[in-house]
């Protein structure tokens, strides 16, 4: 707790937000929320918002969009940056599942125009700004 604490001490004495570096997060391990499956497919359709975030101040992931898409209960997703960053997605009555066989296929696309270390993340962009094509709203912003 003392780190934490040393943490938000130092950013009260730099009078700024302190960035989490690209080594910072890689020291950080994944976490699983224990029920979080259960709990996808046990509720309602449109039931659930899900919230986390980003440090690298990134929008959606393709993993994001594929449990966005995939899971019938969520019908709202959120990231929320470390520089206060806010993206949105939220499902309309006309979102249509097959999105993610579009961003599949966008995304072999930039594969094959040579775009291959990138190819999921320019599809991922194509695919938000045209998300009202596919029953999905889209809102960025940052506070």
């Amino acid at each position: 707790m003392q780190n934490i604490l040393e943490g938000n001490f130092a950013q009260k004495k730099h009078n700024h937000a302190i960035d989490i570096t690209d080594v910072a997060i890689t020291k950080v391990p994944t976490t699983h929320i224990f029920g979080f499956s259960d709990l996808l497919t046990t509720a309602r359709k449109n039931q659930l918002m899900m919230m986390h975030n980003h440090p690298s101040t990134g929008t959606f992931s393709g993993e994001d969009f594929k449990t966005f898409c995939n899971n019938d209960s969520i019908y709202v997703m959120t990231v929320i940056g470390n520089d206060a960053s806010i993206y949105i997605l939220v499902k309309t009555k006309d979102f249509d599942k097959n999105v993610l066989f579009e961003y599949a296929r966008i995304a072999q696309k930039y594969y094959e125009m040579g775009y291959k270390q990138n190819n999921g993340t320019m599809a991922m962009k194509y695919i938000l700004k045209n998300a009202s094509k596919y029953g999905i709203e889209y809102k960025k912003g940052r506070n």
